[in-house]
């Protein structure tokens, strides 16, 4: 969701790729971001990078997942920080992502999924 443009990512990830180096993403499932917290769709999929924008800034994610980001230890930082800026995330579908470094040149070896989410450490699915 950081990535404002998939095709320019994975093209620059080949142009500096050494032969036989290895590109390796952790994406969050894009279907898990279609609903809020009651179940409740509230977004379309398709939406094919186009920008999102909140009146505020990330938050601290990794502090507020605490151990699920962080196994070897959380360490408690900055209280009540709030981020003034605006956020932008772009939403794309697993099929972009991977057309996009396909598209690019580079082969696929694997694709894996994983029951884990940073969204709350209390879901694990």
């Amino acid at each position: 969701m950081w990535l404002s443009d998939v095709e320019q990512f994975a093209g620059g990830v080949a142009r500096v790729l050494r032969p036989g180096g290895r590109l390796v993403t952790v994406d969050f499932h894009p279907f898990a971001l279609l609903f809020d917290r009651t179940g409740k769709s509230d977004r379309d999929y398709f939406v094919h990078g186009a920008p999102s924008t909140s009146d505020s800034g990330p938050d601290d994610y990794v502090a507020r997942a605490r151990e699920a980001l962080v196994p070897w230890g959380h360490v408690e930082g900055i209280q009540g920080f709030r981020n003034p800026h605006r956020g932008h995330e772009f939403h794309w579908g697993l099929g972009e992502l991977l057309g996009a470094i396909l598209h690019a040149g580079l082969r696929l070896d694997a694709f894996e999924e994983y029951p884990f989410n940073n969204r709350d450490p209390s879901w694990t699915g």
